[in-house]
């Protein structure tokens, strides 16, 4: 089991504000990095090229420790590679993010850095900072428009990463006739776009798997939610009884889910699992509680990078040196579960 991974910490900040991302497929970006590499270390090499050039980051706001952790490394790095840099909160206020954008163009801006709540309420003022002169990097979603660049998780990855765990775990603890009849639920919320190429993933790899099917699939179930992962097991198995693996997209709905099952008295806990995409710290303690099968959360598929403003300013620092563009980079994706499972590409 891996132990040492971090979950990124920008998505679980936009679930937390309920924000909602308008995105296209990941597909289309220009894979020039990984989120581990963008720009070099920190603290390398300093370029000439990009000396006394000023970059800023917008973020939602700076009232989250996290948030203030990602501006100050931001800043601290691009100092390093010889940027003037500046951060900015937009107070959870899309005409905020437009003002902010607006006068760091005026104030002649190299890059700007935005963590949206909305990139579709930003299209305007971006595409017009643009054609100003001033570059822009996108953190956490691939805008339907023209951006420099940024870093985002690669979603259908993952659904086929958690795909490919519940699969293993069926493997370790099924066999012939017995695995055949296994059921899958899926439960995956279908917006942003990615979400739905995630489930897509995850439903297409358990079809592909040589046992078990696909029994159950969620409609519009909103990742994140406790209670749509309970309801959605209850109908789920109502519906077909045969139904012994869970895979989801958030964690709240696998508690959900582990919840419902949990609550059923003459369930067989050692037969049945639960696998999500992404963490936190209750998911962390079901999955060391599967062991013992005081939960049935057996795995999860975290991903992110340690330092977010780190390799903000990495990206920032390679498009200004004259990187290729448009230059996304992605996060690094990771597992934990209880039965000894390594993801591999």
């Amino acid at each position: 089991m891996k132990k040492n991974y971090t979950c990124t910490v920008i998505l679980a900040l936009m679930m937390i504000l309920s924000l909602f991302f308008s995105c296209s497929k990941t597909e289309q970006a220009s894979k020039t990095g990984t989120a581990g590499e963008a720009g070099g270390e920190a603290g390398g090499e300093v370029s000439s090229s990009v000396e006394k050039m000023k970059a800023a980051i917008i973020v939602p706001m700076l009232t989250v420790e996290a948030l203030q952790a990602i501006c100050e490394s931001f800043e601290a790095n691009c100092a390093k590679y010889g940027i003037e840099a500046d951060s900015a909160s937009a107070d959870v206020s899309i005409p905020r993010y437009i003002e902010l954008i607006q006068n760091y163009v005026a104030d002649e801006y190299d890059i700007l850095v935005i963590i949206p709540l909305d990139a579709t309420g930003l299209e305007d003022v971006v595409v017009s900072a643009r054609k100003a002169g001033t570059k822009i990097v996108m953190l956490s979603t691939y805008p339907s428009y023209e951006v420099d660049g940024g870093m985002i998780c690669d979603y259908e990855t993952t659904g086929y990463a958690v795909a490919k765990m519940a699969v293993a775990w069926l493997d370790q603890v099924y066999s012939g006739a017995a695995a055949d009849s296994v059921g899958f639920g899926v439960v995956a919320s279908e917006t942003p776009e990615e979400y739905l190429l995630c489930k897509k993933a995850m439903i297409s790899t358990i079809n592909a798997s040589k046992a078990g099917y696909v029994a159950y699939v969620s409609g519009e179930e909103v990742g994140g939610s406790v209670d749509a992962g309970y309801n959605f097991a209850q109908e789920a198995m109502t519906a077909d009884p045969n139904i012994r693996i869970f895979v989801c997209n958030e964690p709240d709905s696998a508690k959900g889910v582990n919840n419902y099952l949990m609550s059923v008295g003459d369930l067989k806990r050692k037969d049945y699992a639960i696998f999500s995409i992404n963490t936190d710290e209750t998911a962390m303690k079901l999955v060391a509680q599967s062991s013992s099968d005081e939960s049935l959360l057996r795995g999860l598929i975290p991903y992110g990078n340690p330092d977010v403003g780190g390799v903000a300013a990495g990206i920032v620092n390679s498009i200004l040196a004259g990187e290729k563009t448009p230059y996304w980079v992605y996060d690094e994706i990771f597992t934990h579960n209880s039965f000894g499972w390594e993801y591999t590409k």
